[in-house]
């Protein structure tokens, strides 16, 4: 998606934060979310500079689904 791209233009020289639709907050399982949070730290975690949050306002998020997000840090941030 765009923020694997953004990070293969930007590399190291500049850091990324978010990457999470609010959508998938609001309608995905939380195994789905912590798919997806797997991945997207996978594909932008590399060299640093990543923090993983929420593109805009999740006003509407399922707390179990905010739940395995924090989860998802915890279990697959460490690069």
């Amino acid at each position: 998606g765009d923020m694997a791209r953004a990070k293969q233009i930007l590399g190291n020289h500049c850091g990324l934060i978010g990457g999470i639709p609010p959508a998938l907050l609001k309608i995905a399982s939380p195994q789905e979310v912590d798919d997806f949070c797997k991945d997207l730290i996978k594909t932008c975690g590399k060299g640093g500079g990543f923090m993983l949050g929420c593109n805009s306002s999740a006003d509407d998020a399922k707390p179990a689904n905010v739940r395995a997000m924090i989860d998802a840090v915890k279990k697959h941030g460490r690069y």
